[in-house]
């Protein structure tokens, strides 16, 4: 064996192992947790940070991933130039030490789709393969989770309620925010001709539920995302690519909106259970008081429009009822200030124009590319109006699917030349430090929250906790 096949293989362990550790987070974090920290957002957070540290130093260990770190096109430099204008703006903040570790988050995440983009770009045909079976394998634990809670709320004769539907969670809206970036590409599979009949016939069934369990959640901001994604993929890919996927989705939908009048109206109906599900339909019309995070959020970048409050100094703007401003473009341009918006605005802007003309001219079948494409344009759409890209869970699952999208759509990119040794050593220093910082606000301020959410329930006049890096997300 050569030294480069040598190299080689290590590279692809070290990768498969990696995106095995964070398979394992997401089939056990929102589900039945690790018992290690009694609240559920504390310790998704926490081991969502160690892997994310992890991924980190793998980044800087294998040459193959260091020379990624190095900008060699306008959007890479885009990318750093928003890293740096956000640590101009935690050195600035009221809270310096929250505004680099989430900074630090955040460069770690893109590290992670960064790497993700690199194993597709490996083998873009077996990647898909297995990412399509990881995500039905991840859709039959939640839907048989929550059919073995149905099944026991029938058992012991109580009314259906939301907590039926709630494995790893407490709020409703934090599992609709995974499915709806799940959903896409367990439609794929169902689609998918190299797999079995038998197993797109189960995949199909899940689909079907969990399109129930949404609608059994109440939340609107999937419906949302979902009816703003549907043009943004016409327009980057065209209905050719997209009907497949599209078909599954709907046909399933339309077969969970009968399925969810069986299982939550009539057979609780039938057996004089009742119903303690909220009806959402006086919501329709209504914001949840979003505006007035929104107009908090306005007028904290009107006071701040270059460098913004702070990554993460929201949460600091007094009792507030939310540690976010519900809307990731008004959360930017209030924490990173407005240059750093503008950037973030017009990488996405070049992005999807270079998805355009790759699918423009593409003549080979690009089918592998709309699930992961379609869940990141889900993403970007649901936080218009959510915390999705706060959470942990669906975070991460929206970095992976934007790296998913970057290795396919890109993977016939010609590698530029070598980059210089300093470059190369100073884009690592960073991600290491970006890694060592988080790590170190972890190991601090997790043994604090104990204190922290003591005085939250003595001094604030919201009774929940508003979470964003912890779970008492407001910052003092």
């Amino acid at each position: 064996m050569s030294k480069g096949e040598g190299s080689s293989r290590k590279t692809q362990l070290l990768e498969a192992s990696l995106l095995a550790a964070w398979f394992v987070y997401l089939l056990i974090a929102p589900t039945r947790g690790f018992f290690w920290i009694d609240a559920w957002h504390n310790e998704q957070r926490a081991v969502q940070s160690i892997l994310l540290a992890a991924t980190g130093v793998i980044a800087v260990v294998l040459p193959g991933f260091r020379a990624t770190l190095v900008p060699r096109s306008g959007v890479a430099y885009a990318v750093w130039a928003m890293a740096v204008i956000a640590a101009a703006s935690a050195l600035h903040a009221t809270l310096v030490w929250p505004a680099f570790a989430e900074l630090s988050l955040h460069v770690m995440l893109a590290v992670l789709a960064v790497i993700t983009a690199a194993s597709v770009r490996r083998d873009p045909a077996g990647f898909s393969i297995w990412l399509r079976r990881a995500c039905v394998l991840l859709a039959l634990v939640h839907v048989i989770g929550i059919a073995a809670r149905y099944i026991g709320m029938l058992a012991l004769q109580r009314p259906v309620s939301v907590e039926v539907l709630l494995l790893g969670y407490a709020n409703p809206r934090f599992p609709t925010a995974l499915y709806a970036l799940l959903l896409p590409f367990v439609a794929a599979f169902v689609k998918d001709v190299r797999e079995r009949a038998a197993f797109r016939y189960v995949a199909f069934g899940s689909l079907t539920l969990l399109w129930s369990i949404n609608m059994a959640l109440g939340t609107r901001a999937i419906w949302f995302a979902y009816a703003l994604a549907v043009p943004l993929m016409l327009l980057l890919v065209g209905w050719q690519r997209i009907k497949p996927v599209a078909t599954a989705l709907a046909t399933s939908a339309l077969s969970g909106a009968l399925v969810y009048y069986a299982l939550f109206i009539a057979i609780p109906a039938w057996l004089g259970l009742g119903s303690a599900l909220q009806s959402r339909m006086d919501q329709l019309t209504t914001l949840s008081a979003r505006e007035q995070l929104w107009e908090q959020s306005w007028q904290a970048m009107a006071t701040e429009p270059l460098l913004g409050l702070g990554p993460m100094n929201f949460a600091a703007l007094g009792d507030s009822f939310a540690a976010h401003p519900h809307n990731w473009i008004l959360q930017l341009g209030t924490e990173w200030g407005i240059p750093a918006l503008l950037l973030a605005l017009w990488v996405l802007w070049r992005l999807g124009r270079e998805f355009w003309r790759s699918q423009s001219a593409a003549k080979r079948d690009d089918s592998d590319l709309v699930a992961p494409l379609a869940a990141t344009v889900i993403g970007l759409a649901y936080g218009l109006v959510d915390g999705n890209l706060v959470m942990p869970v669906s975070q991460t699952v929206f970095a992976l699917s934007f790296g998913v999208a970057l290795g396919y759509a890109f993977a016939a990119a010609a590698a530029g030349a070598p980059a210089d040794r300093v470059r190369v050593a100073l884009g690592a220093a960073c991600v290491l430090a970006s890694a060592l910082c988080l790590l170190a606000y972890v190991l601090v301020t997790l043994p604090q929250q104990a204190a922290s959410e003591a005085a939250w329930r003595r001094t604030s006049q919201h009774p929940n906790f508003a979470p964003r890096f912890w779970q008492q997300g407001l910052l003092r």
